[in-house]
């Protein structure tokens, strides 16, 4: 199985090379091709976010790191 994930701007493949590279790794034969969105976040990062880090901005809390 080949997968690659595709960059996409203004309906033109930004990242060709990694696309054809894709696909040039498949053997002759019928190949079934899935084009579906991909989330920035998965579903429990962005809970995390939602449910801690807002909060926690919201509330003016800092990270001793970011103190510096």
């Amino acid at each position: 199985m080949v997968e690659v994930i595709i960059h996409i701007n203004n309906r033109k493949v930004i990242n060709m090379k990694e696309f054809r590279e894709a696909f040039n790794q498949l053997k002759d034969g019928k190949h079934l091709v899935t084009v579906k969105d991909m989330r920035k976040r998965s579903i429990p990062q962005n809970a995390y976010y939602w449910g801690v880090v807002v909060p926690m901005v919201k509330k003016g809390y800092m990270m001793p790191d970011m103190m510096k």
